[in-house]
Formats: structure tokens, sequence, C-alpha cells
């Protein structure tokens, strides 16, 4: 049961991925990883290096080469108060995170109605959902837990 449970996620997330790719690229020229990693920073006010790369599944060099493109071009300050790395939307980021919000809430809201799936199950979904990525986050780097 739990597997085909997982795989299932599997398969519409990265379904959903390729769509919305699709959707931000058109409309604004901007790939979904671009639109996911300035929607985490936007959720989390502002963030450390270190817990974006943990929390976005990203390496060392690959943050840094993420943060040196987003810099460049003007989504993102990087800042160093007191020493500590500090990541920081710009207007231009948080101006497009609007825009973005508002299409990609539209084509879900389209896509639940023509699935036939009811507010009260998302909302049910989106509880389960919010708790199991609250463990994994909690627990992703805790080798015991993988036995």
């Amino acid at each position: 049961m739990y597997r085909d449970f997982t795989y299932m996620m599997h398969l519409i997330v990265d379904r959903m991925d390729f769509i919305l790719d699709g959707v931000l690229q058109h409309h604004y020229g901007v790939p979904y990883k671009q639109f996911e990693f300035l929607a985490y920073i936007h959720e989390m006010g502002t963030a450390e290096p270190r817990q974006l790369a943990h929390n976005l599944g990203l390496n060392p060099p690959e943050l840094e080469g993420y943060l040196e493109v987003l810099e460049r071009d003007g989504w993102i300050t990087v800042t160093a108060p007191g020493g500590k790395r500090t990541v920081v939307l710009t207007g231009k980021a948080l101006e497009f995170l609007g825009k973005a919000d508002e299409r990609i809430e539209e084509m879900t809201s389209e896509l639940m109605q023509l699935s036939r799936i009811s507010e009260d199950e998302v909302r049910g979904m989106s509880t389960t959902l919010e708790r199991l990525q609250d463990w994994l986050l909690e627990h992703a780097n805790d080798p015991s837990t993988a036995e």
C-alpha cells in the first residue's frame, strides 16, 4: 500500500513540476526550479545559505551557483550582517512571486475542479502532506530513520 502511495506521489509531483515549469517559462521566462527557490526564501522571510541547501536538497556548489545567478539577475541580495550570510528577496522577486502565485492558484483550482476534487479533500490532503513534510524536514539527515 505505501509503496503505491509513494510512487503515485512521485508521479504527481513530477507531472506538476513539468506543467508548472512550462507555464512559468511561457508566461515569465522563469523555470520552475527558480520559482521554487524564490518561493522558499519568501516563505522563510530570509534564509541562511546552509538552511536553503538542506531544505531544497542542494549541495553547496549547486547552491552557490544558484545564489550567484539569482543575485546577478536581480532576484536576491546576499548580505552578511555580523559575518552571517543571509539571502533576501528583491522587489523584482516579490512582484514576480505575486503574479506567479496567482497563475498557479488559478491553474491548480481548475485542475481540482476538472478532477472533481472538493475543497475539503484538498484541505485534508494538504494537512496530511504538511505533516509528512514537517517530519521529513526534521528527520531527513537522521540515518536511523532509513532503516
